[in-house]
């Protein structure tokens, strides 16, 4: 969609006050529907059954908060939360919990930090007059870089009025024909590559909607929403979170490239 209005802007600052709040529920011991029950924001999203996804360790996305998952030290979680304002303006944005401060150094730690190093490198990739495909390069080389594969069933999206809109944002490379957009100036979309640490493949659970990794390793994704400004302005990112800053080791990989995204 294009840019119109403060909707976008309203509903990520939602978003942030969400996530700040779910921070303090993040602790070993913490039964995953607590997040979705203190936060149910009682507008159904696409049919789901809960307000919020919550996907630990294997779960690649759309996981469902339950009573028989229970948080423990080591698990890997990513909370994504969708928001709807009165006036119909959708927001989404999702980022990972480690549960556990002394396991900040294991595998999946590293496999977090690649992965939002990866988003943040699709972010830099995004400006008016490029394409989608130059997003999915950016992602699936760092991803690849580090011995992870970049699911392909699941993209990003325009958003806006309705929360599924064109286009259509893959996180790999090379696209099939048809399937690359040149981004257009007022564009608001989303970024939110999924970055598995074996392979790319991926099931769909009986419940319709839990997706896993085939092979039961673990999976990461970040998501921001972003605006593609002018022609060599890049984009700006609307879900920044208070606090949050660019991964250092991107900065340095800009800086050296003479991108940018900022």
């Amino acid at each position: 969609m294009t840019e119109q209005g403060s909707g976008s802007q309203i509903c990520l600052h939602l978003h942030n006050l969400v996530h700040l709040m779910i921070t303090l529920l993040n602790i070993p011991g913490y039964f995953t529907p607590g997040f979705g029950n203190n936060w149910y924001l009682g507008i159904p999203i696409c049919g789901f059954p809960k307000s919020i996804c919550t996907s630990v360790n294997d779960v690649v996305c759309h996981g469902i908060p339950s009573d028989d998952e229970v948080l423990v030290i080591g698990d890997l979680i990513n909370v994504d939360v969708t928001v709807i304002t009165s006036s119909g303006w959708h927001g989404d944005t999702s980022k990972m919990w480690l549960v556990g401060l002394e396991v900040s150094v294991s595998s999946k730690a590293r496999l977090a930090v690649v992965a939002r190093e990866a988003l943040y490198l699709g972010i830099s990739a995004c400006s008016a007059g490029g394409t989608v495909g130059s997003i999915g390069k950016a992602v699936s080389s760092h991803a690849h870089e580090h011995g992870y594969s970049v699911v392909r069933e699941y993209s990003g999206h325009g958003i806006g009025l309705r929360f599924h809109e064109g286009p259509r944002v893959l996180h790999h490379y090379p696209l099939s024909k048809g399937e690359d957009t040149t981004l257009e100036e007022g564009m608001v979309i989303t970024i939110e590559p999924m970055i598995n640490e074996g392979g790319r493949e991926v099931v769909v659970m009986e419940d319709q909607w839990t997706v896993v990794t085939r092979d039961g390793g673990g999976s990461a994704q970040w998501e921001h929403t972003v605006v593609v400004r002018g022609e060599g302005e890049g984009c700006e990112i609307l879900s920044m979170r208070e606090g949050e800053v660019w991964p250092v080791r991107v900065k340095r990989m800009l800086e050296k490239g003479g991108g940018g995204g900022e």
